[in-house]
């Protein structure tokens, strides 16, 4: 496994992404081509894959856990990439003949299997429209978790790291969340009048992780980059819908801040934009007083560089 340490914890992990050129070969089993050093003619040679690889390795430790995640697994096609290991996920430890035999001397070498202990974990953004759905015979051999944008999750991590900046993360949570449904605090029923009604806020909202940031300046920047060109994208794929030609995110307040007239439709300049949201970070002053003792301050960190995020997954 290509995280050897871990199976000191009593098994064993690895992590894989999709996309749109993933397939069988790269995943399951596939044929590898090798040139020797010293030149001469290319080698080819069955080899196993992360899945396969993985299945093996349960197999021979049974009472050892093994996990394996797929990240952006909607982002490939799945019913091409598992091929016959779509029948080996239902019905675990029998054998599948896979279309590469690893062992040529015996029709053993073609046979898979997908023990007990092998688990199996696909995280994807239902937000990620470019690809498609996910086949129905593959999405009957997993459960589906949903994991919506939450507030509390917001109030968690600024508690936990006391950024100080809780109450400016939770008012942008809330005011973009009202684009999408009727109270992002207690409705995610009833959609808002500014979602098209051929989508559902359960597959759209911007997630949590947008509104976690350790600064204000990096909270602001995370908004002014990542969340607003987002809901730009939105309007001009027509899930976000004007009213009077004009698509405007609701008003924002902060202790005795107000911040409105943030317009999605027309479009906004990102400096006009920062310009306006900055006005929500406390002074100098208002420093919490563990960000005044590690030397931050609003003017040194606004030019920090935003962090990755997830989506909605």
């Amino acid at each position: 496994l290509s995280n050897p340490e871990h199976s000191k914890l009593g098994g064993g992990w690895d992590i894989v992404q999709f996309h749109p050129s993933y397939n069988y070969e790269d995943f399951v089993r596939g044929i590898q081509v090798s040139t020797p050093a010293g030149g001469g003619s290319p080698t080819y040679k069955t080899v196993n894959r992360i899945l396969a690889k993985m299945a093996g390795a349960a197999t021979l430790n049974p009472s050892k856990k093994y996990v394996l995640i797929i990240d952006e697994i909607n982002r490939a096609n799945l019913a091409a990439v598992l091929g016959e290991l779509i029948y080996a996920l239902e019905y675990r430890g029998e054998s599948v003949n896979s279309v590469y035999s690893i062992d040529d001397s015996s029709d053993s070498g073609y046979e898979l299997k997908i023990p007990e202990n092998l688990y199996i974990i696909g995280t994807m953004n239902t937000a990620d429209r470019s690809i498609g759905h996910i086949d129905y015979a593959v999405r009957r051999r997993f459960a589906f978790i949903p994991m919506l944008p939450r507030l509390e999750d917001i109030e968690t991590y600024h508690y936990l790291n006391s950024t100080g900046i809780e109450a400016i993360a939770k008012a942008l949570f809330i005011a973009v969340g009202q684009l999408f449904v009727a109270d992002p605090e207690t409705d995610h029923r009833n959609h808002a009048k500014t979602l098209a009604p051929d989508f559902h806020a359960d597959d759209v909202q911007p997630g949590h992780t947008y509104f976690m940031a350790k600064s204000c300046p990096e909270l602001i920047n995370k908004f002014v980059y990542q969340v607003y060109p987002l809901l730009r994208e939105y309007y001009k794929d027509g899930i976000l819908v004007p009213s009077d030609k004009r698509v405007l995110l609701p008003e924002i307040s902060v202790t005795g801040r107000t911040i409105n007239g943030i317009t999605i439709e027309p479009l906004m300049s990102p400096q006009k934009l920062l310009e306006k949201l900055t006005l929500l970070c406390p002074s100098k002053q208002e420093t919490p007083p563990n960000q005044a003792k590690n030397g931050e301050n609003e003017v040194s960190e606004q030019n920090d560089n935003t962090k990755d995020d997830d989506k909605t997954d």
